[in-house]
């Protein structure tokens, strides 16, 4: 059995990637807030890789199928940051918006070629990895002169679920996967439809249906 140490972690925060080739722990850091560290299940004697991945202490995280990428969100909620976990180098940088907010669940596709983030805020955010200039940014991003703030990098998609429950997102994983499903606490299932056809960036909701039935005790 292994055990490692972590920041102040209440609520259990860990994501494990159990790839055939790859098989990876991350966890928040015992070095500093906002840390992570991943560790190599197959070579625990290996040394960690240590990722200051933000300010504020991380509370939600997400790995790539294949284990390659990580992505964090801190307790601010404001921005997604996608980092390569061989060596922790930063790949991405996502704003979900500017007001902070909880963020309940980050999720890749299979290919790890898109990002959804969902929050209390009632919004799903899908951004583009494969191709970042498909993701909105501001008139004013290339005015070396303004905050940083305003080269963002938004995202590409943004819908919101009408349920006033807690809810996760996930990509389908049918072949072309343009579709988001969200699982709410209520017992209530969503699945979106993103639709990108000439530039066009729009979703429809497609199917909603209860699958449980949480009655009073």
């Amino acid at each position: 059995m292994h055990v490692f140490d972590t920041y102040a972690n209440p609520g259990g925060l860990c994501c494990l990637c159990s790839h055939s080739t790859n098989s990876y722990l991350a966890y928040p850091s015992d070095k500093k807030p906002g840390w992570v560290e991943k560790v190599d299940l197959f070579n625990t004697e290996k040394p960690s890789v240590k990722i200051e991945a933000h300010d504020n202490p991380v509370s939600c995280m997400a790995m790539s199928n294949d284990g390659t990428k990580l992505a964090t969100a801190s307790t601010k909620g404001t921005l997604i940051r996608v980092f390569e976990t061989e060596g922790g180098t930063l790949l991405h940088e996502l704003r979900r918006g500017a007001n902070s907010a909880n963020i309940f669940c980050i999720n890749f596709n299979k290919q790890a070629s898109k990002l959804c983030v969902s929050s209390d805020h009632g919004t799903v955010h899908v951004f583009m990895l494969d191709s970042p200039e498909k993701n909105s940014r501001s008139s004013l991003a290339n005015a070396t002169f303004l905050p940083k703030y305003f080269q963002s990098k938004w995202s590409s998609f943004k819908f919101e679920v009408n349920n006033h429950s807690k809810f996760i997102c996930a990509f389908s994983q049918n072949l072309d996967q343009h579709s988001i499903i969200a699982l709410c606490s209520d017992g209530t299932y969503y699945k979106y439809l993103l639709d990108n056809a000439n530039d066009t960036k729009s979703c429809q909701l497609e199917s909603c249906t209860k699958f449980l039935e949480l009655g009073s005790r």
